[in-house]
C-alpha cells in the first residue's frame, strides 16, 4: 500500500482543489450522480483480484477507488495523471483508504511512461481519451503500458450524442453544429470530441484487438437530485459558453434563456424534464508477442 496517503492539511487541499482545471467540479458531479451506474460498467471489465491496473488521466482518483474494489493485495492500481493537483486530491480520495490492493500514484505524460507504469493486466482509460492529442496514438501508448496479452479498456462518450436533452429541435440542431465549429476552432482534430462512435475502429488501428463493445444508456426524470442537477447545470453553462459567439444571435438568447436558473424558461426545472446520459465502453487486447 502506497504509504503517502496521510490526511492533508485543510490549507493544502484548498490550494489543491483550487488550481483544479475548471472542468473538476463538472466531473465531480458526473461521477457522484452516476456512481452506481459507472461501478456496474467496472463490474464488467475482465478484472480477477492480483492485477495490476493502470488508471490513466485518474484525475480525482474516482475510478481508482472502484478498480480498486475488484483487486487484493498483491494487485495493484497506478494512478497515472499529470496534474500535481489532481493527484494530490485522488491521494485523499476516502475510497482508497479503504483499498485492500497496493496503490501507486505517477505524475507522467502517457508518452513518457516511468517503468511503474508498464507491464500491465489493464489498462483504464475513463473520458480523457478525447482530451489527448491523437485518440489512436493515445491508445498505442496504452498498449505500450500492457503487457503482451494484456487488455486496455476505454470508457468513453460521442460529444454528439453524450445527453440527450428534451430542448427544441430547431435549437438543438444549430447548438450541435456549433458545437462542431468551437471545437474546429480550438483543435486541428475535432473529430477526437466524437470519438466513441468509432471506438472499436481506433481500437483496431492502434494494433489492438477489440474484444468487447457495450453501450451504457442512464435515464434520469425529474425531480432532479442535487448531484445531477449540479452536473447538468454546469454542463449547460460550459455549453453555452462554447457555443454562443459562434451561433445566431436569437438562437444564443434561446439557449442562455434554457440554461440560466433564474430564468422563467430554465431547462432543468421544466416539467417532465427528463434526461439520457450516453457511455461507450470498449475493451481489447493487446496481441501476443
Amino acid at each position: 500500500m502506497d504509504a503517502a496517503l496521510p490526511l492533508a492539511t485543510t490549507a493544502s487541499a484548498v490550494a489543491d482543489e483550487a488550481n483544479l482545471p475548471d472542468y473538476a467540479d463538472q466531473m465531480d458531479a458526473f461521477h457522484r450522480a452516476f456512481a452506481a451506474e459507472l461501478r456496474a460498467a467496472i463490474a464488467t471489465l475482465p478484472l480477477s483480484p492480483q492485477m495490476k491496473v493502470l488508471d490513466v488521466g485518474c484525475g480525482d482518483g474516482f475510478y481508482m477507488g472502484l478498480l480498486a474494489e475488484r483487486l487484493l493485495s498483491p494487485g495493484r492500481v497506478v494512478g497515472l495523471d499529470v496534474d500535481p493537483n489532481f493527484l494530490a486530491v485522488a491521494r485523499r480520495n476516502p475510497a482508497l483508504r479503504e483499498a485492500r490492493c497496493e496503490l501507486d500514484f505517477v505524475e507522467a505524460d502517457l508518452g513518457k511512461l516511468p517503468e511503474a507504469c508498464r507491464d500491465c493486466d489493464l489498462v483504464w482509460c475513463a473520458q480523457s481519451l478525447y482530451s489527448l492529442p491523437e485518440p489512436i496514438a493515445a491508445l498505442r501508448q496504452m498498449r505500450s503500458a500492457a503487457r503482451p496479452g494484456g487488455i486496455v479498456a476505454v470508457l468513453e462518450n460521442d460529444t454528439l450524442h453524450q445527453l440527450l436533452l428534451p430542448w427544441p429541435i430547431h435549437l438543438e440542431i444549430a447548438v450541435r453544429s456549433a458545437e462542431l465549429r468551437a471545437f474546429a476552432h480550438e483543435s486541428h482534430k475535432p473529430s477526437k470530441f466524437y470519438v466513441g462512435r468509432k471506438l472499436p475502429a481506433v481500437f483496431a488501428q492502434a494494433g489492438l484487438e477489440p474484444l468487447g463493445f457495450q453501450t451504457q444508456c442512464i435515464d434520469r426524470q425529474a425531480p432532479l437530485d442535487r448531484d445531477l442537477e449540479a452536473f447538468l447545470q454546469s454542463y449547460l453553462e460550459r455549453m453555452h459558453e462554447r457555443v454562443s459567439s459562434f451561433l445566431e444571435p436569437q438562437l444564443a438568447i434561446e439557449l442562455h434563456e434554457l440554461s440560466d436558473p433564474a430564468s422563467e424558461k430554465y431547462l432543468l426545472r421544466q416539467e417532465w424534464f427528463t434526461v439520457s446520459c450516453v457511455n461507450v465502453l470498449v475493451w481489447g487486447r493487446r496481441p501476443l508477442e
